[in-house]
């Protein structure tokens, strides 16, 4: 991890995104770069703040880049993309809070949908954040977009372990073992995997805070798809 993180930053988006939409370059309260991928011509239907995944430790690729720039312009949403700090630096005690109270400032807005989403362990992290939200402030979200959300940071399911040879891209014991960098072991008095801040399927409430009729996702599924 330590290797990966060594180099210099991935992060800022190709040149040639602006080519079909706006880029803003900024920096949120908290002092993370971030960065606001609009239609061209300045309308837009609604903000999505998108958190990236890479199983918390791994920078946002060139890939996200082209799914936000194909996301704005298919949708006309205006898309916020908060460079959050990794692992092991980035925790979710500092993640969670932060990402809520960008998402309060952009709700301050009146008449705008705002939605919270990611993909893998980023959606994971957003339905975190749509949780903290829910118990912390009056305003709803329009909604979530959780693109095959890490649901279950401690992977202790059973059945986990019996589709492990099913999984193509991550290893059982790498899955097991990444999110204790971001969530922190108990032992040490950081932020538990089983307690709020964390992606909720070990939260104590594990309902989708719009749609209480949906639960966790089946056993196993511990990287996704998780369905909500």
């Amino acid at each position: 991890m330590t290797a990966l993180r060594a180099g210099p930053p991935t992060y800022a988006p190709p040149a040639r995104l602006s080519w079909r939409v706006n880029v803003v370059a900024g920096v949120s309260p908290d002092g993370w770069p971030v960065y606001e991928i609009g239609p061209r011509g300045g309308r837009t239907s609604g903000h999505l703040v998108f958190l990236h995944g890479g199983a918390y430790f791994r920078e946002l690729r060139t890939w996200h880049w082209w799914f936000v720039e194909r996301l704005v312009r298919e949708t006309a949403l205006t898309v916020l993309v908060p460079i959050y700090p990794l692992a092991p630096v980035g925790t979710a005690d500092t993640i969670v809070p932060a990402v809520t109270d960008l998402l309060r400032d952009v709700l301050r807005h009146p008449g705008r949908s705002v939605f919270v989403g990611g993909d893998s362990a980023g959606a994971g992290m957003a339905l975190a954040v749509a949780q903290e939200l829910a118990r912390s402030d009056a305003r709803a979200l329009a909604g979530l977009v959780l693109i095959s959300p890490w649901v279950d940071v401690s992977c202790d399911d059973p059945g986990v372990a019996a589709r492990a040879n099913l999984d193509p891209w991550l290893q059982a014991p790498g899955r097991q073992r990444i999110p204790r960098f971001t969530f922190g072991r108990p032992p040490l008095g950081q932020s538990d995997p089983r307690r709020p801040g964390r992606p909720p399927a070990r939260a104590g409430a594990q309902r989708n805070p719009r749609h209480p009729q949906r639960r966790r996702a089946p056993a196993g599924r511990c990287r996704g798809p998780g369905r909500w």
